[in-house]
């Protein structure tokens, strides 16, 4: 390291996960600066979690009578980008799977195998994505036309979009969801999201050099030093092995895998993970182990990385011809598959 610079960390869990951000710039209130990052992500927590009692998704998911559910914007900005998400990708990214999500977690967790049945059942509860987005600014109105105006000009400042409208407006938002048992789950979304706000808010306060990692979600500020950072994607099920490294910055790493929370039952070699298929209720068996998206903005690595883990390989050039189409970006993949090979 130069001398005369420094790096200033916080580590801490939150979002199920260890959080790190580091600050490379020399700044006299960075110590105020990491801990009002902490105290976003707390606030962000208490929105998205789906365990938090009276966060926006836990009241969604337990309140639900078929009537008017008052949400932030954040929320509903992601509920409605999911929604996008979801038509683009063979309609597999899915957050209405909650159900199933939960139910895979409990098998995990006391080892137990999954009975087909009740995976039938839940099947039904999932993959329709029905629900309807409004604000209130003395009238109410579909949330469309807010959330067009947020990317009229394209997503690169959708979070500068979002923040000056909580600034300037006063407005009220709310979810209306088919009162026919859905849950929602935004595990595949949200922490992109969050590592966008994060990155706005450190470069409002002055932030030209920073790391955000959300247990994997990794985004970068500036550079390193005059130099890019290095972020390594490791070995899947090798617990501290990294099988590539990427040079980046002012962009986000993010790996979608399924060697993180996983269960395998005797006499069968497939792996039964965390991301599920809505249309079978079970955990996906195509052939990659992690994809690795690199963009600049994390939440499009987020939703991309796990649309990749959903669909076929050989389906993903059109689900990625259309997403660029849609939103006017590009990104590289970098994808591991059953033999270890790197294919990007």
């Amino acid at each position: 390291m130069p001398i005369n610079q420094r790096v200033e960390t916080s580590t801490f869990f939150a979002l199920d996960t260890s959080v790190s951000i580091s600050i490379y710039d020399q700044l006299n209130n960075v110590d105020e600066i990491l801990n009002n990052t902490k105290e976003l992500v707390s606030k962000f927590e208490n929105k998205l979690s789906k365990t938090i009692k009276n966060s926006d998704i836990y009241n969604i998911n337990n309140k639900n009578d078929g009537d008017y559910i008052e949400i932030s914007l954040d929320t509903a900005f992601i509920f409605k980008l999911a929604k996008e998400f979801y038509e683009l990708s063979n309609n597999k990214f899915d957050i209405s799977i909650g159900r199933l999500v939960d139910y895979w977690t409990i098998l995990r967790n006391n080892n137990l195998k999954p009975d087909e049945n009740e995976i039938i059942r839940l099947i039904k509860t999932s993959h329709r994505m029905d629900y309807e987005l409004y604000f209130n600014d003395g009238k109410m109105n579909d949330f469309d036309s807010m959330y067009n105006g947020i990317i009229i000009d394209g997503m690169n400042n959708y979070i500068e979009e979002i923040d000056n409208i909580k600034k300037n407006y006063d407005y009220k938002y709310y979810i209306k969801v088919a009162n026919d048992n859905q849950s929602y789950d935004l595990g595949a979304i949200a922490k992109g999201y969050i590592a966008d706000y994060i990155k706005y808010y450190l470069k409002e306060n002055g932030v030209n050099s920073a790391i955000i990692n959300l247990g994997g979600n990794v985004l970068c500020i500036g550079d390193k030093y005059g130099k890019d950072f290095v972020v390594g994607i490791k070995k899947p099920f090798y617990e501290n092995e990294i099988l590539t490294k990427v040079s980046v910055k002012d962009t986000s790493v993010t790996t979608s895998g399924i060697y993180e929370r996983f269960i395998k039952y005797d006499n069968d070699e497939r792996v039964y993970h965390h991301i599920i298929d809505n249309n079978t209720g079970y955990p996906t068996n195509y052939d990659l182990l992690s994809a690795t998206i690199v963009t600049p903005l994390s939440i499009f690595g987020d939703t991309i990385s796990t649309i990749c883990i959903l669909n076929n390989r050989d389906d993903l050039d059109l689900v990625f011809d259309k997403i660029k189409s849609k939103y006017s970006i590009d990104f590289d993949t970098i994808f591991i598959d059953k033999e270890y090979s790197i294919i990007s």
